[in-house]
């Protein structure tokens, strides 16, 4: 019996019901079927390149206009709070890659400054969609609050670890 709702009970419900290169609805097309299909998948490259391009960093952090019919009050802030999140974890994911290419003094404070992004990252989204907006209205605010207390902590625990450091070498310059 075919039923709508079901999609299908134990293996047949872990097929995929997409198209992919490789796969179609969950089974494996045969090499010859991949390379045909090539064509298709850089063209639907190149149009999903050239909406990346349309999109402008402005339309990335404004919020929304008004929120669409059956959408509830709450959700242009849960969408602001991601787009902002994923923004920090995008600049602080650069950051990283920047730390793994440069050395010396310029690495700790890339590294600093891609945690403290992450930390912001985490935060924005900790407080603008899962905190309700009757317990947490001013949201951005105390994200920021929250996160700078916590980078703060992290670069105490920082300087008094290298002031730790530099009394042991002291210490045992002064033995030798």
């Amino acid at each position: 019996m075919d039923r709508s709702d079901i999609r299908g009970v134990g293996f047949v419900s872990l097929m995929s019901n997409r198209e992919t290169l490789l796969f179609y609805k969950g089974v494996a097309k045969r090499p010859r079927d991949v390379i045909p299909s090539l064509r298709r998948y850089r063209q639907k490259f190149r149009q999903d390149w050239e909406a990346i391009k349309r999109v402008s960093f402005r339309s990335l952090v404004s919020g929304g206009a008004t929120a669409p019919q059956g959408v509830t009050a709450r959700m242009p802030r849960v969408v602001q709070a991601t787009r902002i999140s994923l923004l920090c974890a995008a600049i602080a994911l650069a950051f990283v890659i920047v730390s793994a290419v440069v050395g010396g003094d310029l690495r700790r404070w890339v590294q600093y400054c891609s945690t403290a992004l992450f930390i912001y990252a985490w935060n924005f989204f900790r407080f603008g969609a899962w905190k309700p907006p009757g317990e947490e209205p001013r949201w951005l605010k105390s994200a920021l609050i929250d996160s700078s207390k916590a980078m703060g902590v992290m670069i105490a625990l920082g300087f008094v670890a290298g002031i730790l450091e530099n009394a042991n070498q002291s210490i045992g310059t002064a033995h030798t």
